[in-house]
C-alpha cells in the first residue's frame, strides 16, 4: 500500500483527526464518565437559562413597576393640574404645594417676580425688606380668593376673607386651588 498520499493532507486534518479518534476512544472506555460530564453540562446550560430566565423576568417587573409609578406621577400631576384655578372671575383657595404657613403674596405682579428672585437666592433678608415695606403680605392657607388676572406663570387674586379682605395680590399660579386645601 503507498501512503505517499499522506503527505498532501495538510497538518491540521490530522490534528482535528487525530482528537476525533481520541475523543470516540474516550467515549468508548469511559462511557459513564461521559454520561456525568454530559449530563453536569446539560444541568449547567439549563442553570444558565434559568438564571436568564430569571433576570429577564426581574427586568420586565422593574419596567412594569416603573411604568406604573410613572403613570401614577403623571395621574398625580394631572390631577393637582386641574385643582388649580385659572380662569378669571372664578373663586378659588389659596395653598403651596409644600405646605408653608404662612403664605406670602405679593402686592404687584413686579413685587412677585422680584421676590422669586429673592427666594431662589435664599436672600432672606431681602425677603424681610419686601415684607417690610409692604410689597409682600401673609395670608393663611386656606384664605378664600377671587381670580382677577392671570398670565402663563401668575395669578392675580383679591382676597375675599381675613385682614387682608378686598386687598389684590398676585400668587404663583399653583397656588390657587379650586378647593379648600385638606388638613390642618
Amino acid at each position: 500500500m503507498d501512503w505517499a498520499w499522506t503527505r498532501k493532507v495538510p497538518k491540521w486534518v490530522w490534528i482535528v483527526g487525530g482528537v476525533l479518534v481520541v475523543t470516540g476512544a474516550v467515549h468508548l472506555l469511559f462511557p459513564e464518565e461521559m454520561a456525568r460530564i454530559r449530563r453536569e453540562n446539560q444541568e449547567r446550560a439549563a442553570a444558565q437559562q434559568e438564571a436568564r430566565e430569571q433576570k429577564k423576568a426581574e427586568k420586565e417587573a422593574k419596567r412594569a413597576a416603573d411604568k406604573a409609578e410613572r403613570e401614577q406621577r403623571e395621574q398625580q400631576a394631572e390631577a393637582e393640574h386641574r385643582a388649580t384655578v385659572t380662569r378669571t372671575g372664578q373663586y378659588g383657595w389659596l395653598a403651596t404645594p409644600s405646605g408653608v404657613n404662612p403664605i406670602l403674596v405679593a402686592a404687584t405682579k413686579d413685587d412677585l417676580d422680584r421676590y422669586t428672585k429673592i427666594a431662589m437666592a435664599h436672600d432672606q433678608l431681602g425677603g424681610n425688606q419686601m415684607l417690610a415695606a409692604g410689597a409682600l403680605f401673609p395670608v393663611t392657607p386656606g384664605t378664600r380668593v377671587l381670580v382677577t388676572d392671570h398670565t402663563f406663570t401668575a395669578t392675580e387674586v383679591r382676597v375675599q376673607d381675613g385682614p387682608y379682605k378686598g386687598r389684590s395680590a398676585w400668587v404663583p399660579f399653583e397656588y390657587v386651588r379650586s378647593s379648600p386645601p385638606s388638613g390642618p
